[in-house]
């Protein structure tokens, strides 16, 4: 059986921006998706806000050229009132974080992909950096 993986968006923002050094772990991540060895899911949410920070860098086209080629990799999480109650609800200092994490138990997401694993120390699901996950496969 296939891992479900939550993609958080700093990772994906390494990702496709190249940030170093944690692109190359990303990139890893992102490549076993492609050939299907793990299945990707992001909330709608990381892709508007690496739409926001990427458009600062690259052309509108360039952008939408690689938020495709994300959009091919992942699956994308609901982001309906059941996450939004759930993140409300949550008792957490950062609702985006909530948010994120109630996307990911309810997509099945059985970890949370992140460089921010203290951000999701309340998580129900495991929580692991793109490094720590590829050394545990």
């Amino acid at each position: 059986m296939m891992d479900v993986l939550f993609v958080d968006t700093n990772v994906i923002l390494d990702w496709l921006a190249d940030r170093a050094p944690f692109s190359e772990a990303a990139t890893q991540l992102f490549e076993l998706a492609e050939k299907k060895e793990v299945v990707l899911v992001a909330s709608s949410t990381s892709f508007i806000v690496s739409e926001y920070v990427l458009r600062k860098h690259l052309s509108k086209a360039k952008t939408l050229r690689v938020l495709h080629i994300l959009r091919s990799v992942t699956r994308i999480a609901n982001t309906g009132e059941r996450q939004l109650d759930m993140a409300l609800g949550s008792g957490w200092n950062d609702f985006e974080d909530a948010f994120q994490e109630a996307c990911a138990r309810l997509a099945g997401a059985s970890t949370i992909i992140t460089r921010n694993a203290k951000d999701f120390s309340q998580s129900t699901c495991a929580v692991m950096s793109p490094h720590e996950y590829l050394y545990s496969r």
